[in-house]
């Protein structure tokens, strides 16, 4: 299967290890495909250390950081560290075009667990609230985790009502006060540009007659989804239950033919794909 786990490791030096929790991160089943593209997304011009370090501190929300010099890796960037008044650490990276690469620092509590819908829309809205506060455009969010205090939410872009799973933005929510302790824009800036999405050319209803999984679908939309770095495709996703499992079946909204099926794990964490 697609799945995608990634040991992250609180020791880094390389834009290719964010420092993180700890812990198992799930980055939903599109996640790998741009790991190792040139970046598409980054903005035009190159900023000063002085002006990155401003957009680091307007980011973060600290006042004093420090330099911790620069980093080569695929996306050329500046990296600051500083400390919150209660201690906790924080280290960014920003692009030498401007952009956030990366953010992280750690949540004030250390609780466990999927919370309830409305807990977990909070959490949401205060993601797309620090989404759209940072200038990204319309963007839904897809799947959520939840450990060590956290909630990790990706958001995809929406373009053209479709949801493009390669323009991928990870931000960490802080559950005890809705604060952002955390965001990874690194797939984003690998995919992200206009793309010109075309009209399906089945509708959903002709895409649902397509489905040889004869489940109770729940939810649908319309999909940009990867096929390989290079290549994406227009699906209908339809997500819904067969016997005692759920599944996603992408449907390619071209030519009627399956292109994906994942069933999805529920753990205790929150959801997972293979």
């Amino acid at each position: 299967g697609d799945a995608y786990y990634q040991e992250t490791d609180s020791t880094y030096r390389s834009d290719e290890d964010i420092p993180a929790f700890p812990t198992i991160i799930y980055d939903g089943p599109f996640s790998e495909a741009s790991e190792q593209m040139q970046p598409k997304g980054l903005s035009p011009g190159e900023v000063t250390m002085e002006e990155a370090m401003e957009r680091a501190r307007n980011i973060t929300g600290i006042g004093e950081l420090t330099s911790e010099g620069e980093s080569l890796g695929n996306i050329s960037a500046y990296d600051f560290r500083g400390t919150y008044e209660d201690g906790r650490e924080a280290d960014i990276s920003i692009a030498k075009s401007g952009d956030m690469i990366w953010f992280m620092s750690s949540a004030t509590g250390n609780r466990e667990g999927v919370p309830d819908e409305a807990r977990a829309e909070e959490y949401r809205k205060a993601a797309a609230g620090w989404l759209s506060a940072q200038g990204y455009g319309d963007m839904k969010p897809t799947y959520a985790q939840y450990y060590s205090g956290v909630a990790l939410i990706n958001y995809a872009a929406v373009m053209n009502g479709a949801t493009v799973y390669n323009d991928l933005i990870k931000v960490w929510v802080d559950v005890e006060n809705c604060n952002i302790v955390g965001a990874d824009a690194r797939g984003y800036l690998s995919c992200h540009i206009e793309r010109d999405i075309p009209a399906p050319a089945l509708s959903m209803e002709e895409a649902e007659g397509l489905l040889t999984v004869e489940m109770n679908v729940v939810s649908r939309q319309l999909a940009l989804i990867p096929l390989s770095p290079e290549r994406e495709c227009l699906c209908w996703e339809f997500r819904g239950r067969y016997g005692e499992d759920e599944y996603i079946v992408y449907i390619d909204a071209e030519t009627g033919d399956e292109r994906e099926i994942f069933v999805i794990i529920n753990t205790e964490n929150g959801e997972l794909t293979m």
